[in-house]
């Protein structure tokens, strides 16, 4: 598994550790999509699974990459499980869920690690590990997780650790 780091220390920046994954059928679900049912931010090109949100500017990105690595075995499986939809004021976000199986076995202990370790203040309460497949227009999620039923539990492979770092305000 490779280490990839966009280091940028900037004020009121925040960090992401994410894998990086290979999803056998993300182009084919994209070309079930409807360009005209996108949101702004249109399709997610490079599949992930966010494993850490929120991450102050202060943290070094070096230190969290270094303990990931010691603690995810390349041997772990990932399976994304059923396509869903998180409805936000703006727009739905089209997601695969990561497989129960997955989550029970090792992604929710590594995240509750992670946030020990580095005395990390989480914004959101509950961990809900997916990948995002697509932003689309308000309404349209329900629609589409319908449509997609069929491609879940799929096995994805887990490329590299990749550390980013917004430096939007909110």
């Amino acid at each position: 598994m490779k280490i990839k780091v966009n280091h940028l220390r900037a004020l009121n920046a925040v960090g992401y550790l994410m894998l990086k994954i290979y999803n056998p059928f993300a182009d084919e679900v994209r070309r079930l999509i409807d360009p005209s049912d996108l949101a702004p931010d249109g399709f997610e090109y490079e599949p992930h699974v966010t494993l850490l949100m929120d991450v102050p500017s202060t943290q070094c990105p070096e230190d969290l990459l270094t303990f990931a690595m010691n603690h995810i075995v390349v041997d772990d499986e990932l399976y994304l499980g059923n396509i869903s939809v998180f409805e936000n004021e703006e727009y739905d976000v089209l997601k695969w869920d990561v497989s129960e199986v997955s989550v029970d076995r090792w992604m929710t202990i590594f995240h509750d690690n992670l946030i020990q370790e580095f005395h990390i203040e989480e914004h959101y309460p509950e961990f809900h590990p997916h990948s995002t497949i697509a932003y689309l227009i308000k309404g349209k999620g329900k629609e589409y997780a319908e449509k997609l039923k069929d491609y879940h539990d799929i096995k994805v492979n887990m490329l590299k650790l990749d550390y980013s770092i917004q430096t939007e305000l909110r």
